[in-house]
């Protein structure tokens, strides 16, 4: 499933929104493909093989869906 989805959606989803936003950001190709809904739920689990519960991601976006390498606030 992941190897279909990735070839009918090629360029990462969320680079292409935000070159809609902004002409001069560039799209990066899919790298990983992400639950919408997280699989370590239970309806996610029901939903993991679910074409309209998956997103194609570059890495950085991907990163940036499970919160990963964020900077934290000093307090």
């Amino acid at each position: 499933l992941r190897d279909t989805y990735k070839e009918k959606h090629y360029l990462c989803e969320m680079c292409q929104k935000e070159a809609k936003k902004d002409n001069k950001y560039s799209i990066q190709l899919t790298e990983e493909v992400h639950h919408k809904e997280p699989i370590q739920t239970p309806t996610g689990w029901l939903r993991r093989l679910e074409w309209s519960n998956l997103i194609a991601l570059c890495h950085k976006h991907h990163d940036m869906q499970h919160n990963r390498f964020k900077k934290r606030r000093k307090q």
